[in-house]
């Protein structure tokens, strides 16, 4: 799968994350358009779980864009791991990953959100350094109360920038 994407970077995909060939905000963004109108259309309800290395800052001051661009990487793949083709997943920024699926509760996307954090945070050494990776994350639903599909990934977003 990553030789495919990266395969498409090169072909000038400006969907694919280039670190880690994944998505990128643009892959958010209209994947979250598509899961809009299947929820506008057909009522499928959907969430976002987005996760944060909060000790990202003291990785990059500590070991450099190469080390941090291998850890992007090990982070994309673990969460690919664990999900492979059943959610969407991207880097939409720095040390952020999203992670959108359809689910009817909010309880199969906190049981994610653990196993996710779980396995990034198992990761503890990258090009021979070891590191600390400490994830925190957020889980809104499409259905949430006062809920907008634009506000989604803004009110994630938030409440990990509050933590």
């Amino acid at each position: 799968r990553i030789v495919r994407i990266k395969a498409q970077i090169l072909a000038g995909n400006s969907m694919i994350d280039e670190v880690t060939g994944v998505g990128n905000i643009h892959a958010l963004i209209e994947t979250m358009m598509n899961y809009a109108n299947q929820y506008k259309i057909f009522g499928k309800d959907y969430g976002l779980i987005l996760l944060k290395n909060t000790k990202f800052d003291r990785i990059v001051d500590a070991y450099g864009k190469s080390v941090s661009d291998s850890i992007f990487q090990a982070i994309a793949d673990t969460i690919y791991d664990r999900v492979g083709d059943s959610c969407m997943v991207s880097r939409p920024k720095d040390s952020y990953y999203a992670v959108i699926t359809h689910s009817d509760s909010r309880q199969p996307l906190i049981d994610l959100a653990e196993e996710l954090k779980s396995d990034i945070e198992s990761i503890n050494s990258v090009e021979g350094k070891s590191i600390t990776i400490k994830i925190s994350y957020s889980i809104c639903m499409r259905s949430d109360e006062g809920m907008s599909d634009e506000g989604l990934y803004v009110k994630a977003l938030d409440e990990l920038r509050n933590l």
